[in-house]
């Protein structure tokens, strides 16, 4: 079977998210003897529509647009001019997320007639963002569909807040501010259209990693639910490396100054934790050092600070620690979560999607019902002081069902076998 991956990045360019998953398709789909190519986009000209092979995959290139999320959706038009010099005839298409590809590529593959698998791995469809968590003040997630003027008034509202003093006075004394959100609104006003009419006519299939995010995208949408599966995303399953005793805690936090990611909540919990229980815990945080290292938290003596890790070497650095904590805002799936469990680690998590389906709160693992510093600093005082409860936990969590990488693409298999048996 030939199958043509398409991603945002190679996951030696980008070493997390869907790059990994699209990796770890391309070397299992290689050991069934399949022929693969990776699509990814790309600013440098000099590499556009080119084609190299390395281990036995082909990488090919194609032009990256600039401000994706607002010029990603575009209706059939000729702006990706050239064809799609593949090395070779593929039998389907099995797109992992289609961030800074021109639009103009679904309407190029649609014209091969064959099978095109769509991945909804995130939020990115709906979401200028891709987290829909900045249009209410406590941070949850919005229910409302994607409108125009709503989403154009989040979008200029959110990123003004971004802007330093003197930029944001320019900003309004210029009316750039109201020019912005029209410009927006202008981008946005056939987004939903746009959409709909690829779930309906280009996609052939859909996989999603859990049923209630499935649900929540579909709410978005003005289509029937079209075909689809629930296939969870799988991890490299290793054995647990035998942790070495220590007196205090290890906490581990991996999300960097991202802010859906929680680092917020982070620093404003552990800077409480860290001068209360300073001969009790020990904290490592990984990703955006240089940020980091300007934080209030950076100058207690048993915090560590880290750029972001290879993914190579996460079950090692996971031997440390003994709790990991995920107080994300918002994750349509977290592999970090499943890392975590598989080397024994406890989780202090947010109610994202998909936690409840291996996590039982206060079991084997803690879910943060509320995200935010009261419920966090709650959760690791009773971890500190509560010997037997932290016992429990460790325990339990061994017991934890974890999809396989190998389990996962055996079910993602089957249905490239459905539809390669149809059309050929």
């Amino acid at each position: 079977m030939n199958i043509v991956y398409i991603t945002q990045a190679k996951s030696t360019d980008l070493n997390h998210g869907t790059p990994i998953l699209a990796n770890q398709y391309l070397n299992l789909a290689l050991k069934k003897n399949y022929n693969v190519c990776l699509l990814t986009p790309t600013y440098d000209e000099q590499l556009f529509y080119k084609t190299h092979k390395k281990n036995e995959i082909f990488y090919h290139y194609l032009p990256a647009i600039h401000n994706w999320s607002l010029n990603g959706f575009e209706f059939e038009n000729d702006n990706l001019k050239n064809d799609l010099d593949l090395p070779f005839k593929p039998d389907l298409f099995h797109i992992i997320d289609l961030v800074n590809f021109d639009s103009q590529l679904l309407y190029k593959l649609k014209k091969y007639k064959i099978p095109i698998i769509r991945h909804i791995c995130s939020f990115e469809d709906f979401c200028y963002f891709v987290t829909p968590v900045l249009n209410n003040s406590d941070n949850s997630l919005c229910r409302m569909k994607l409108d125009k003027e709503v989403c154009s008034e989040c979008i200029t509202k959110n990123l003004f807040k971004r802007l330093k003093l003197l930029k944001k006075i320019g900003f309004l004394l210029s009316n750039k501010k109201k020019k912005t959100k029209n410009n927006f609104e202008n981008n946005l006003k056939n987004r939903n259209q746009i959409i709909n009419f690829h779930l309906n006519e280009i996609y052939d299939y859909l996989i999603f990693a859990s049923n209630d995010y499935a649900d929540y995208y579909f709410s978005h949408t003005r289509n029937k639910k079209k075909e689809f599966s629930i296939i969870p995303h799988g991890i490299k399953k290793v054995l647990a490396i035998k942790k070495v005793e220590n007196k205090k805690i290890n906490f581990i936090y991996t999300g960097g100054v991202i802010f859906n990611k929680g680092w917020d909540i982070i620093e404003k919990s552990f800077y409480y934790l860290l001068k209360k229980y300073s001969n009790k815990i020990n904290l490592r945080v990984y990703g955006d050092k240089k940020k980091t290292l300007k934080s209030k938290i950076a100058n207690f003596k048993n915090v560590e600070l880290f750029d972001k890790y290879d993914h190579r070497d996460l079950n090692k650095i996971l031997s440390w620690a003994d709790i990991g904590i995920i107080p994300s805002y918002f994750d349509t799936y977290n592999l970090f979560l499943r890392e975590l469990i598989n080397q024994n680690v406890i989780p202090i998590t947010s109610n994202f999607f998909s936690v409840s389906e291996i996590i039982q709160n206060n079991h084997n693992g803690i879910i943060l019902n509320k995200n935010n510093k009261i419920n966090l600093i709650k959760s690791v005082e009773e971890i500190i002081n509560n010997f037997n409860f932290r016992n429990k936990l460790n325990e339990n969590i061994k017991n934890i069902k974890i999809i396989s990488d190998d389990e996962e693409f055996k079910k993602i298999n089957e249905i490239y076998e459905k539809f390669f048996n149809k059309t050929n």
